[in-house]
């Protein structure tokens, strides 16, 4: 969300390094990557997981967050405020479940 105004060209590859980055910190982790719930570079990160996948890394996940918060989930359009976090934290809770359902 607060790399919203950066150019693609600029925001995708610092992206990479930071998947690359947390996959070679944690090798065997689970990593999810969320949609920002208002949609900065959405592409880019669907994209990015994608492309992590085509290289054998099927533990890393993309997770849509279109519609999960209302115009009432925020302080200021762009971050949640307590009711938004609450309902953002439920809808993750609902979508990890179904990723980990193995361990649970």
């Amino acid at each position: 969300t607060n790399d919203g105004g950066r150019r693609p060209e600029v925001f995708r590859p610092a992206y990479q390094r930071y998947l690359r980055t947390v996959r070679a910190a944690y090798p065997r982790a689970r990593i999810f990557a969320l949609r920002p719930f208002n949609g900065a570079h959405a592409e880019s990160i669907l994209s990015l997981v994608t492309a992590q996948k085509l290289v054998g890394d099927f533990d890393t996940y993309y997770i849509d967050t279109t519609g999960w918060l209302g115009p009432g989930d925020f302080t200021d359009g762009v971050h949640p405020n307590a009711q938004g976090g609450a309902r953002a934290a439920d809808r993750l809770a609902a979508e990890l479940r179904t990723y980990l359902k193995d361990l649970l």
